[in-house]
């Protein structure tokens, strides 16, 4: 979760494209990805299982 956090953060700013992402995921290389956010403020609020 923090990868992705980070990652789209960083799409925010337009230091990473979208492109990126789709290579990140596609991939696996976290080469494509951001830096992973700190857990800071991260709170995990629910889970949902179909």
């Amino acid at each position: 979760v923090r990868s992705i956090v980070g990652t789209l953060l960083e799409v925010g700013r337009e230091e990473k494209s979208v492109a990126d992402v789709h290579q990140a995921i596609i991939t696996g290389d976290k080469k494509f990805a951001g830096a992973t956010a700190s857990p800071h403020g991260l709170t995990l609020l629910k889970v949902h299982y179909d």
